[in-house]
């Protein structure tokens, strides 16, 4: 294994049985680990304020969603509409059934990951997961259509580990290990610098 070989720009590793998200950036070799429960507590709490403010649109909308739900079931394809916020997904039924729930907790997990580090709160993308989880499906492709644009994300999934997977995973492992741990507001603001 190439221990200079070059790893993205920004690591996320979601360890569901830890309940925690560790954001690693290999070029500073620092490291942050966020608790679900923290990155929670902080989306409900993004939530409430936004509930007793005056937000734009948009940002109340993401907080408490109401969507209209269209399945088409001969294409596989959920859509949750309204006029500030549309999501489109294409599904798949996994291989293993158990990829259902770790999606749903993952795709959570990033959500609020995402409202904690400055996004939009984490309630419309979390209502997706949920009716992605109750379909019993994975998503290979998720659009978000808003009036600012579309974000589109393709997923692929792997059902085993090659060599290469499990080596990349273990030096993976061991430069996060060695990486300095600072705090979530640390690591965000040496990353805005």
């Amino acid at each position: 294994f190439e221990t200079d070989k070059p790893l993205a720009a920004e690591v996320l590793i979601v360890d569901i049985g830890q309940r925690t998200a560790t954001l690693y950036n290999p070029q500073r070799k620092v490291k942050s680990v966020i608790t679900f429960d923290a990155m929670e507590q902080f989306a409900e709490a993004v939530a409430a304020k936004v509930a007793t403010g005056d937000p734009p649109p948009l940002i109340r909308f993401a907080a408490a969603p109401e969507f209209e739900r269209v399945w088409n079931a001969d294409r596989n394809r959920l859509q949750l509409q309204s006029t500030l916020l549309t999501y489109g997904t294409d599904l798949a039924t996994p291989r293993e059934m158990t990829a259902v729930e770790l999606y749903a907790t993952f795709a959570d997990a990033a959500a609020q990951l995402n409202t904690l580090d400055g996004g939009m709160p984490a309630h419309a993308r979390m209502h997706l997961n949920r009716q992605i989880a109750q379909a019993s499906k994975v998503p290979t492709r998720v659009t978000r259509d808003t009036q600012a644009g579309q974000l589109t994300s393709n997923h692929k999934y792997a059902w085993q580990l090659t060599p290469d997977d499990l080596e990349l995973a273990t030096e993976l492992d061991r430069r996060v290990d060695q990486a300095n741990r600072v705090g979530f507001t640390d690591y965000r603001d040496q990353r805005r610098r």
